[in-house]
């Protein structure tokens, strides 16, 4: 063998080491949510991306026949969304994956049940698209980066990111991760919600608290539009509608795409990591 032939060879199995700890997915928006492509069983298939639910895999009936080995518990689970409403799903186990060449362990899921706040003129989630929930990314270290339109994955090692990341205090409850946003009035606690394609605070977390404004999204007939403003770091803002959320609900609302089109998240659920990457200021 040549040495150049042997350089080859070493740097091929570099890549593929690589390949099987790490992937950077496109990400697509479709009705102002994102989507991921996964490559499952030899099929490329789009997967809602939705930290806001923390079950692992809402699979449409087509992909959960497609997956070998799934099996159904014979049990239902049943959830609430934020219009109210309640959802029963079954339940199935699904066997360790492979997803773009990343292994992942055993999981639950359920069958998909489409669910959402649909607000004025918005259409709500994909109904056709299975959906990726929070805890998908178990033991994984997750940069989801809506700027750069991508979603890398790696083996989580809890290592620091490198500089200009910004650690930020957070809670892990049912509803999600949730991120502890102040405007020098109140600290709301925002679950990180990649499928809303707004931020919402509930209206009796804010009316006594922060200053309210009129605003002109067409939320419905008789309901008023009305939003307050929440700094965030780096110096930019977002402006969160104000919205009646059922009492389940017990985070002060959710940070949507608004938040996300800002600035790069890592999250880490193995060791329990939350990073910003606010913008550099300019100039």
């Amino acid at each position: 063998m040549t040495t150049n032939a042997a350089l080859c060879l070493l740097l091929l199995c570099a890549s593929t080491a690589l390949a099987a700890t790490n992937a950077t997915l496109p990400v697509t928006l479709a009705k102002g949510t994102p989507v991921v492509q996964l490559e499952l069983n030899g099929k490329t298939l789009p997967f809602v991306l939705d930290t806001g639910a923390s079950t692992s895999l809402h699979l449409t009936p087509e992909v959960a026949q497609s997956l070998p080995g799934l099996a159904y518990t014979g049990r239902q689970r049943t959830s609430i969304d934020l219009a109210g409403k309640v959802h029963a799903s079954d339940e199935f186990l699904v066997p360790a994956l492979t997803v773009n060449g990343l292994p992942f362990a055993a999981m639950q899921g359920v069958i998909l049940t489409p669910w959402g706040l649909a607000l004025g003129e918005q259409k709500g989630l994909p109904a056709n698209m299975s959906v990726l929930g929070l805890n998908f990314f178990a033991g994984k270290r997750v940069v989801f980066d809506l700027p750069a339109g991508t979603l890398q994955i790696s083996a989580s090692d809890g290592a620091a990111p490198p500089a200009g990341w910004l650690a930020v205090p957070y809670e892990r409850i049912d509803e999600g991760l949730l991120l502890h946003l102040a405007d020098g009035k109140k600290t709301y606690r925002l679950v990180l919600d990649t499928a809303a394609s707004i931020s919402i605070i509930k209206s009796s977390a804010a009316e006594a608290f922060s200053r309210v404004e009129k605003c002109a999204f067409k939320l419905g007939p008789g309901l008023p539009c009305r939003t307050i403003t929440l700094p965030l770091p780096g110096g930019k803002s977002i402006s969160p509608l104000l919205m009646a959320l059922p009492d389940a609900f017990k985070a002060d609302g959710i940070l949507g795409t608004d938040f996300f089109r800002q600035m790069p998240v890592l999250f880490d659920l193995q060791h329990q990591m939350l990073y910003l990457r606010p913008p550099a200021p300019a100039g």
